[in-house]
Formats: C-alpha cells, sequence, structure tokens
C-alpha cells in the first residue's frame, strides 16, 4: 500500500479536478466518522461535530439537487 501522504494527495488532488463525485465524498467522511468511533474514541469523545451527521447532510443535499434538476 501507498505511504498515507501519497494517498491523501492523490485524493486531494482527484477533488480538486473534480474527479470524486459528492456521494464519494460523504462516503469517505462517513468511513472516517466510523474509524474515528470505532478507533480513536479518545479523539471522537473531544469532537465538536459527529462526522456521521454531516455525511447525511451532504447525502440530502445530493438528493434534493437531483430532485430539482
Amino acid at each position: 500500500m501507498k505511504e498515507i501522504s501519497h494517498l491523501i494527495a492523490e485524493f486531494k488532488e482527484a477533488v480538486i479536478r473534480g474527479l470524486v463525485p459528492p456521494l464519494d465524498m460523504s462516503l469517505v467522511i462517513a468511513e472516517m466518522d466510523r474509524s474515528l468511533k470505532n478507533d480513536f474514541d479518545e479523539i471522537f469523545t473531544h469532537m465538536s461535530m459527529d462526522l456521521e451527521d454531516a455525511a447525511c447532510d451532504i447525502f440530502l443535499a445530493i438528493k434534493h439537487s437531483k430532485e430539482s434538476e
């Protein structure tokens, strides 16, 4: 597997270039939430927001934007 810094740089570049659809972005956020809850509870406990809520908000925004097309 590549170094995480390389993966982050590639993902960031893909986002900047518009290659990562919004739904995939929300799935990444949801997975980050799951990992922080399950693997890094000491960090999750001190977070000011729930990333699962953010991912859900993004998903709903995508759904509503498609309905208005």
